[in-house]
Formats: C-alpha cells, structure tokens, sequence
C-alpha cells in the first residue's frame, strides 16, 4: 500500500479505532483475523500491519514461564529500534505482556515473516512525552487510550543486534537515519575512544559545511560527544563527530523522529544556511526567498522547537547560530537574506525567553562572511578582507560550551 494511502486511512480510521464500540469488539475480533491471516501467509502479514509497522511478540510468561505471543503495533524509533505501547484497548489492566517483558526483557520478535532476538527497555519518565509524540505521528491520537485508560501505559523500546536492524526500512522517508553501522564511524575521533570524559552532547545542524567541519572538530578535541546532522549522508560521512544522523530539517516530522531518536542533549549549533542575492530589490527574486526562507528560518524553528526541551533540562544548555553583521546595515542587494537572518535572531530571541526559567541561554555570532583554507587555495588571488576564517569561528563556538 502506497504511503500517502496509509496515512490518509490512519487519519481516517484513528478516530474509529477509540470509539467504545471498536474498544469492545476489537479485542475479541482482532486476534482471531490475526491467527487467520498469519497461517494465510506464514506469518509474513498481520491485520494491523496493512496500515503500520506491526510484529508478533514472544516472551516468556512472568507466572508462569511459558512461551506467550502477542501481535502488536510498533514505530520505528529512528536508531534501529521499536516503541511498542500497552495500550491494550484502554482497557484497565496492564496487557500480560508488559509484565513478562518486565519480568524478562529478553525476547523475540517475528517482522514480516522473520525472527529476531530482541531486548526490551521501558522508556524513561523524561522520555515519555516525545516518545508518545513520536507514536502519535504514525496514530494520530493515539494517547488518548492512556488517558481513558486511567493508568500509565508502559512503553517500551525494543533492540535487537541484527543488522540491518528489521525495524528500519519502515521509516517514513525523509526521516532520520543513523550512521552507526552506515555511515564512517571515526573511532579515533570519539572522545570516548581516547579515554576523556564526554562533558557535553551537542548537536550540530548542518554538520557538512566548511564550518561545520571545523566546529565538530573543535567541539571534539574539547572533549564533547558531538552529533553531526545533515541531509547528505555521503557527505555526513566526512564529519569528524561521535554520531550521524541524516535527516531533512526541513520537514518538522523527521526532526521530531531525530529528537526521539538523540536523546538528552545540552547545546544546539545551528548551521543551516546558504546565500542568494544581488541585482538589488528587483533581483530578490521569491524562489530565491523561497530556497533561503527553507535553509535559514524553517530548520532553525524545527531544530529549536524539537530539541529546546531537552536543552532546558540541561545545566549549562546552549542554543548557538551563525548570523550577518549585515543585518545591522541592509542593502538592497542582500534584502532577501538579511531580512531572514533578522527573522532567525528574532526567533532565536523568543527561544531564550522560553528557556528564561532555565539555566540554558542562546548565542548569536554575527560575521560578514566565512572563508575557509578551501576557498583560498581556490581563489588564491582573492582578497578575503573581513571574512571570518571558520576555524576562528568554531573555536568561538567551542569557546560557548567551555562552562
């Protein structure tokens, strides 16, 4: 079934499936269309699985240490895992198998017609809030049997050692991707690899660029476990960062998945960014707006909204982005950009009052523009008066997490 089908019968049938007459009768109905259609197709097919991610779990009973199997839902957590929920219907109790997967975390579970060894986590309190976001973008109120429930639901995250991991492929595309395992992973570079302590995790946007480079880099050598994100993953590849993720901050969605799937995390590099311009107003063209409006202003209300909370909960979070000393002086030529660059501190600006209960703050650093050793070996008859050399600008940057 194709995706824009599948989200479009989610949609509709979400609210069907929280109606008191579907919570009564699907208990009773479903399991029964699920043993048909299992020994239909061996397996490889569940009834639930027409529309989401769907698997057949085996744990062993708590009382009384028999096999037990149970078909269920679950969403791709964005690292090569599987939240799964025990919503059971709304019903009062607990599902059997949350308490056998808490009595014995060791398990299995059969994804489309294959077995696999899994390992069960029950999610952490902090954790809880984005992962039901997370579950709710693929069953659109999906929280609402927890609420009429009248109990806490306990979610769990299954892993499993496999590779590829079976709980990948099924993620929405332009989603996040994990590097481990996909992408260089540079042992040598991990500040875990030499024997320091990780002070801080920081995730930097844009990751790819010259600067980018050059701020994991200097974030690195600091002793910071550094999380590189871009949307090319063969470029992401080259980043010197402890972890890589590619994703399209662009879409709110997969940056709302790449929160899930990070974690805890206590600064923010906005990098995201990129220049057209010239030809003076007539030449401020609106796909020019357009492709800036995408770079410079949405990644940064999604990465901020996505990942703020987590900063906030940090004891000295940071939020950084780069900004233009032109903001200050516009010209005619450059309206598009500095207007968005205005716009982006603005934002930038609300960011800190959200956080203004907690110890985290935002940085802004203002250049005129950035030359790296690249550019003047490309240009070597170039004059590059009152450019920033990136690598003074990452040492600035690494400078804001030295508390």
């Amino acid at each position: 079934m194709r995706r824009p089908i599948r989200r479009m019968l989610r949609r509709l049938l979400a609210p069907v499936s929280r109606t008191r007459a579907f919570r009564r009768v699907g208990p009773r109905a479903l399991p029964v269309a699920e043993r048909w259609l299992a020994r239909l197709t061996g397996g490889r097919l569940v009834v639930s699985g027409t529309l989401v991610p769907s698997l057949v779990l085996h744990t062993t009973g708590a009382k009384s240490g028999l096999p037990r199997t149970s078909e269920l839902m679950y969403t791709p957590d964005g690292q090569g895992g599987a939240i799964v929920a025990g919503t059971s219907f709304a019903r009062e109790r607990h599902p059997a198998w949350t308490a056998n997967l808490a009595a014995d975390p060791d398990a299995e579970a059969v994804v489309r017609g294959l077995r696999y060894p899994v390992f069960a986590q029950r999610i952490r309190d902090s954790e809880r809030d984005a992962t039901w976001a997370l579950l709710e973008r693929q069953w659109p109120g999906y929280r609402q049997y927890e609420r009429d429930s009248g109990r806490t639901v306990r979610l769990f995250r299954l892993t499993t050692d496999a590779v590829p991991s079976p709980f990948t492929d099924r993620l929405r595309r332009g989603g996040c991707r994990r590097g481990a395992g996909r992408l260089p992973w540079r042992a040598s570079a991990s500040p875990c690899a030499v024997g320091q302590t990780v002070r801080m995790r920081i995730l930097i946007a844009g990751a790819t660029s010259a600067l980018g480079h050059a701020t994991a880099s200097a974030l690195l050598e600091a002793g910071h476990h550094v999380i590189a994100v871009g949307s090319d993953a063969d470029r992401l590849g080259l980043v010197d960062a402890s972890e890589h993720f590619a994703c399209d901050l662009t879409d709110p969605e997969a940056v709302a998945e790449l929160a899930v799937a990070v974690g805890e995390l206590d600064g923010l590099v906005h990098l995201v960014g990129g220049w057209r311009g010239g030809g003076g107003l007539a030449g401020q063209s609106d796909a020019d707006w357009a492709w800036l409006e995408a770079r410079v202003l949405t990644t940064l209300r999604n990465t901020t909204r996505a990942f703020a909370p987590a900063i906030g909960r940090s004891s000295a979070g940071v939020i950084a982005i780069v900004s233009s000393k032109g903001v200050d002086r516009p010209t005619a030529g450059n309206a598009n950009y500095v207007a968005l660059k205005a716009a982006a501190e603005a934002w930038v600006a609300a960011v800190g009052h959200e956080l203004r209960a907690t110890p985290a703050r935002t940085v802004v650093k203002r250049v005129k523009a950035l030359v790296s050793d690249a550019d003047r070996a490309a240009q070597p008859d170039r004059d590059f008066a009152g450019s920033t050399d990136v690598a003074d600008l990452a040492a600035e940057l690494a400078a804001e997490f030295a508390a």
